[in-house]
């Protein structure tokens, strides 16, 4: 998957780096999936 993100950056002209801080961001905020994807239906 990681190869995937890489190329999408790449195409849109995004760096990695630039990927990589928004999903830290996103970890800090909301979580990220070291506890797996529970999903309850509510948003």
């Amino acid at each position: 998957m990681l190869e995937v993100v890489h190329a999408i950056a790449a195409r849109l002209g995004l760096p990695f780096e630039h990927i990589e801080e928004l999903r830290v961001r996103k970890a800090a905020e909301r979580g990220g999936f070291t506890d797996g994807v529970v999903w309850s239906g509510d948003r």
